[in-house]
């Protein structure tokens, strides 16, 4: 039955008196009274509304229907879906700083642990965590756990504050993290909390700001004066190479009941698995200004163009030359290799050191044809003239083992 609205009854002038024009008035009135009753019943009641997750469980009116603690107790039971679990992790705690789950956790990333954002993240990514059997570097064995550990230490939390197994944050933030799963076994992941280089020379301005960006900038912001999400400017403030370094290398609470060795301070580190020492001396230079280099690929101009070098052979058959012959080109000929070592490619290092984890990074793809290379000639390409600042020599590396097959120092 349709309800008309009490707009629709009007009073119509007659001739019968003002006793039937009093009875046609409080009928008027009886109706409303009843049409207001049947608005109210349908509607279930006054409170609430759809559940809208707000990073908050102790929030009013965040339940179907319900304006209690935790998600509202009135009404209809929330319900919790992987939707609302995306918007906590994409916004902030209204109890917290200003740090959300994105800031420091990517759900996917690539080979290069960037994520199709393009930011290098300080914390790994999210994809398939729910299905770790550990945390924190064994010390927890709840992912649940280990999300509190977040809001506490980095977002600032209060313990009072912290998910139950029955906070609507959490239950919705599960539903999200098992949509990003493919439910497979997933390895627990483990990271080194390490001091910044003791020796702060050898950092690359130019490779610096290219890093800068792919990482610091995702609360820096790309000139370094900040964001919504960490407003301190880093920019124009005379930051030596050695703090820089420490900031980035152990800065976070120094009171983490998981994270031993850090030195206070709300900014992540980044652990030495996510980010090398060359790379924080690299973005440490930037900081600090030094000069950005003005030399450009296709010119001929950089000091090192023109340089040699030969191969040493250690194993594998490894023998040939390598000459820079631009900015951004090295080329290497009579290369003699025969093939058979695993994940090998060529390396640019300093004074003989290639390994990832001090200096050395890898030029090209990997040299894992079936057959042998016979005096071949073959082209490397560097992403900016600022490379060959960062090597003196080339090798070509085993990256499995850790292990030069060949190498030499450019002359």
């Amino acid at each position: 039955m349709r309800i008309g609205s009490v707009n629709q009854l009007q009073l119509i002038p007659t001739d019968h008196g003002p006793d039937m024009n009093l009875t046609k008035i409080k009928l008027t009135q009886f109706l409303g009274i009843i049409l207001l009753a049947l608005t109210l019943a349908a509607c279930g009641g006054g409170g609430g509304g759809d559940s809208t997750p707000t990073n908050n469980d102790g929030g009013t009116g965040t339940g179907d229907g319900g304006n209690g603690n935790d998600g509202g107790s009135g009404g209809d039971q929330t319900t919790h879906t992987a939707a609302k679990g995306k918007l906590v992790y994409e916004n902030k705690h209204p109890k917290g700083n200003t740090f959300a789950c994105m800031h420091c956790h990517a759900i996917t990333e690539n080979d290069m642990m960037l994520a199709p954002d393009g930011f290098k993240r300080p914390g790994n990514p999210l994809f398939n965590a729910i299905n770790r059997t550990s945390y924190k570097n064994g010390a927890l064995t709840e992912i649940m756990d280990a999300a509190n550990s977040c809001l506490e230490d980095w977002m600032t939390l209060s313990s009072a504050d912290l998910w139950t197994e029955s906070s609507d944050d959490w239950l919705n933030f599960k539903k999200y993290l098992e949509e990003q799963s493919n439910n497979s076994t997933e390895a627990n992941v483990t990271y080194s909390i390490v001091s910044a280089p003791g020796d702060m020379s050898g950092g690359n301005a130019t490779t610096g700001q290219t890093e800068f960006k792919e990482t610091c900038a995702v609360c820096h912001g790309e000139t370094g004066l900040g964001t919504d999400v960490y407003r301190a400017p880093i920019t124009g403030r005379n930051l030596s190479k050695t703090y820089i370094a420490s900031k980035i290398r152990r800065s976070g609470p120094d009171s983490s009941n998981v994270y031993s060795g850090l030195d206070g301070g709300q900014m992540p580190f980044y652990s030495k698995e996510r980010m090398t020492d060359q790379t924080v001396k690299n973005i440490a230079a930037y900081v600090a200004g030094e000069a950005i280099s003005s030399f450009s690929c296709g010119d001929n101009d950089h000091p090192k163009v023109g340089q040699t070098m030969t191969f040493s052979m250690k194993a594998h058959d490894v023998s040939g030359n390598a000459e820079i012959i631009d900015n951004c080109t090295i080329r290497v000929s009579n290369f003699n290799y025969d093939g058979g070592g695993p994940q090998v490619l060529f390396y640019g290092g300093v004074d003989g050191d290639y390994k990832d984890s001090t200096v050395g990074f890898a030029i090209g793809s990997q040299l894992n044809r079936s057959s042998a290379y016979v005096n071949e000639t073959l082209t490397l390409s560097l992403n900016s003239p600022s490379t060959l600042d960062m090597m003196n020599g080339l090798s070509v590396w085993c990256a499995a083992v850790n292990t030069s097959f060949g190498d030499g120092i450019f002359n």
